[in-house]
């Protein structure tokens, strides 16, 4: 009988444990395949839109990539948000004229989906999203998986492993590798094309864990590289003749030596490489509708809630 009392004991102990760890825990944040959807089809009808192809087109000079995946979006019957607003958000520092392109691009989300649901009152509030502890894609990724913001609107290149970590929408603009060849020693460093980037003693800048950093670091072993964290310590070293090079969006390139070729005369931007898109992307962490999950801790708090019952 002392037994069976302390074994009783043991077992509503390990129950009262498991109950306290259970209910400290917080579900992981998930999206639902609604409001994937509704994202995914509205930026595919954005895209495709002439003001949105005149917005890139006029600001750029280059154009917005046909979605592929377009003819298989399709608008849930109805909207389940229960908020009346969505969270947009971009990488903090970005350069001119990117604050106005995401803006625009996130009133055009917001203002195409309530064509769509005309009784939803919905509001689009865009944020900046700090990159320098994480650098700029993880910090972004980790901002929609957190629920920190809905969608990253930042002009994100896609590639394989980033797709793996999120879910990207249509692109809404394409562009191509720049570099850019400041006047620094323009005539000791020859830079004519990237096959000119791996020298001793070429001082190279990129952005901290972009794409153009991950290229140098296969691709340059013999250059210095410069990681920064914000493209703007980039202008600046670019004027004060500190950095032979800096590799980059070409777009980006090309519109900031369009506003300071007075201060830059003999400075000059190359494209290679292959033409890439760029876009916005939410989590990956999407809820299956209607799945059921039973872990093996909730099998375990079952089987104490009905000990503690049968005790009772």
């Amino acid at each position: 009988m002392h037994r069976n009392n302390i074994g009783s004991m043991t077992i509503t102990f390990v129950c009262f444990l498991l109950l306290t760890i259970l209910c400290g825990q917080s579900s992981p944040y998930q999206i639902t395949q609604n409001f994937q959807r509704v994202i995914d089809t509205a930026a595919s009808k954005v895209v495709a839109k002439t003001e949105w192809i005149n917005v890139i087109e006029t600001t750029f000079l280059l154009g917005v990539p046909t979605c592929s995946s377009s003819s298989s979006l399709s608008y849930p019957s109805s909207f389940n948000i229960s908020r009346n607003y969505l969270v947009f958000c971009y990488d903090k520092g970005a350069l001119d004229p990117w604050p106005v392109i995401y803006t625009k691009f996130s009133q055009m989300i917001v203002e195409e989906i309530v064509s769509q649901y005309p009784a939803l009152k919905l509001t689009a509030n865009v944020t900046e999203i700090d990159i320098n502890q994480l650098g700029y894609f993880p910090a972004l990724q980790n901002a929609v998986n957190l629920g920190v913001c809905d969608v990253a609107v930042a002009s994100t290149h896609y590639s394989d492993s980033r797709g793996a970590n999120a879910h990207f929408q249509c692109a809404y603009g394409y562009s191509y590798s720049g570099i850019l060849r400041t006047e620094l020693e323009n005539t000791t460093y020859i830079v004519t094309s990237e096959k000119d980037l791996n020298q001793a003693g070429l001082i190279i800048a990129v952005a901290n864990t972009s794409t153009f950093d991950a290229y140098v670091t296969a691709n340059c072993p013999k250059a210095t590289i410069i990681r920064l964290d914000e493209y703007k310590d980039a202008w600046a070293m670019i004027l004060s003749k500190k950095i032979h090079v800096l590799l980059g969006d070409g777009s980006d390139l090309f519109f900031w030596l369009s506003k300071n070729r007075n201060n830059c005369s003999s400075c000059a931007v190359k494209l290679y490489g292959d033409r890439f898109n760029y876009g916005s992307f939410i989590t990956n962490l999407i809820a299956i509708s209607g799945s059921v999950s039973i872990t093996i801790s909730s099998i375990g708090l079952i089987f104490c809630m009905l000990f503690m019952l049968f005790m009772i």
